[in-house]
């Protein structure tokens, strides 16, 4: 084989460059003309009204995230049908942001909104046929950020009857700034406070900082790459790759072994379950130890077991050993999940409530219920997608209805109704928030400093402004 011929032939088998392409909807000027002002008012918020507390700029940053993809979704140029069920969870997790005080809703939801904003645009062009797909994101696309820009802005290129009109735009612009200059300075030399309030506004313009002029374009191109990637990661999504079965040996027995010894223990907590206090107290075991001692343990328990669960299902093809086997280990699980929360319960009425009692409390009743679908999806044997789609859709309904619950707020009253006739915790009611505030008017506050429940928030800006918090603070002082 000569020289030339042996380069032919490496022409011929190396593998072609990926195309790089971008969604038709940005062959649209006017929509990418929408993102461009888009980015540009999200970096704006985000570079300039940042503040040191969750406030209402968080909000209308959220809201205007999600203002492209509520378009495209109304256009019904979305790819992931599922995603417009998930904005309504998204909207009522950003009202509890902004009226919940709670470290779970000011600390923890807000991390939580931007992760499911940006899964949703990962995935919004995706065609997929299982609704947990839409949580699981993936990146399809390479990162030629040039490519993408450069593809973006050739739309803007403008043919012969675009110029006349930009001509006649610019030619107004020319015309009217002067005169508005003109009467910018004739009003602020006629109004004093006009004069002032032009130069408060300019004072205050950070915007003009050197740190800003630098930071502001890279955010601003890097939102602008954020929505023109996401927008144009189209794939499809299979709903569940067939893989290996187990060998039912192996796994009949891991299951037998590990239900003998949940026997065992579910025997020895019988007694503790349905005779109660009294039991304990002849078991010569002190109440508060008990109660306090492996609620946490067997949460974990639980949450092994799923996952076991999980693992197995995967494979699982209707193994009649594995039906039976699976099913005791689960509902064994279950009634350990039940001793886990008696023992809450009983803790809670010793030494009384607090925010992590009732989380933890919850998500033993999010666990048990996830248990009891697992038994009747493996008994009626269910495909192992609608299982994944059901815990998913659980998951949401759960996370949105714990945030929606006024938690520090429950917590002061079950202390205040319990303790009324003895003594109240206070320093316990002082580590919670203002939304404990409409649940202690009639607590004798002479021992209870407030001044911890406060944020120092400026309720004047939009930086510190909460509605929460502006509001209760506000009703609460006035009352006072």
């Amino acid at each position: 084989m000569s020289l030339e011929t042996a380069e032919i032939t490496a022409k011929t088998i190396e593998e072609p460059k990926a195309k790089i392409t971008i969604n038709s909807i940005f062959d649209k000027r006017s929509f990418n003309i929408f993102i461009s002002i888009t980015s540009l008012i999200l970096a704006y918020i985000h570079i300039v009204l940042k503040g040191t507390h969750i406030g209402a700029w968080n909000i209308i940053f959220w809201i205007i995230t999600l203002a492209p993809l509520v378009y495209i979704i109304k256009t019904k140029k979305i790819k992931n049908q599922y995603t417009k069920w998930l904005i309504p969870f998204i909207a009522i997790l950003i009202i509890d942001i902004f009226y919940y005080n709670n470290e779970f809703t000011q600390s923890i939801l807000p991390f939580v909104v931007t992760i499911f904003i940006f899964i949703l645009y990962m995935k919004s062009m995706h065609n997929i046929s299982s609704f947990y797909q839409t949580l699981l994101p993936k990146m399809v696309m390479p990162l030629y950020f040039l490519s993408y820009f450069n593809l973006f802005f050739s739309a803007f290129l403008l043919d012969k009857s675009d110029k006349k009109i930009y001509k006649r735009i610019i030619k107004a612009l020319l015309i009217t700034i002067p005169f508005l200059l003109l009467f910018l300075g004739l009003f602020i030399s006629a109004d004093h406070n006009f004069d002032r309030f032009i130069s408060k506004l300019l004072k205050n313009s950070t915007i003009f900082e050197i740190n800003y002029i630098f930071w502001l374009p890279l955010t601003i191109l890097s939102l602008l790459l954020f929505f023109i990637y996401t927008l144009s990661n189209t794939t499809t999504r299979v709903a569940h790759k067939q893989t290996k079965i187990f060998d039912t040996l192996v796994v009949g027995t891991f299951l037998s072994m590990t239900n003998i010894l949940f026997g065992v223990f579910v025997l020895i907590q019988i007694g503790y379950l349905f005779e109660g206090v009294e039991y304990i107290k002849s078991s010569n075991i002190n109440i508060a130890y008990y109660a306090r001692n492996g609620f946490l343990q067997l949460m974990w328990v639980m949450g092994i077991v799923l996952s076991i669960y999980l693992f197995i299902m995967s494979r699982f093809r209707g193994e009649k050993s594995i039906v039976y086997l699976l099913s005791i280990l689960m509902g064994l699980t279950m009634i350990i999940g039940f001793a886990s929360l008696k023992k809450m319960y009983l803790y809670q009425s010793i030494k009384g409530a607090t925010v992590l009692r009732y989380y933890v409390e919850w998500f033993d009743y999010f666990l048990l219920l996830i248990l009891g679908l697992g038994i009747i999806f493996i008994i009626k044997q269910k495909p192992f997608a609608k299982l994944l789609d059901t815990v998913t859709i659980i998951a949401i309904i759960a996370l949105t209805t714990v945030s929606s619950l006024n938690i520090d707020g429950m917590v002061a009253s079950h202390n205040v109704e319990k303790f009324k006739d003895n003594k109240l915790d206070k320093g316990a009611l002082v580590r919670l928030s203002v939304d404990i505030l409409p649940f202690i008017k009639d607590v004798d506050m002479d021992n209870l400093n407030l001044h911890y429940l406060y944020k120092n928030r400026d309720c004047d800006t939009i930086k510190g402004y909460h509605l929460g918090y502006c509001y209760k603070v506000g009703a609460y002082r006035d009352n006072k």
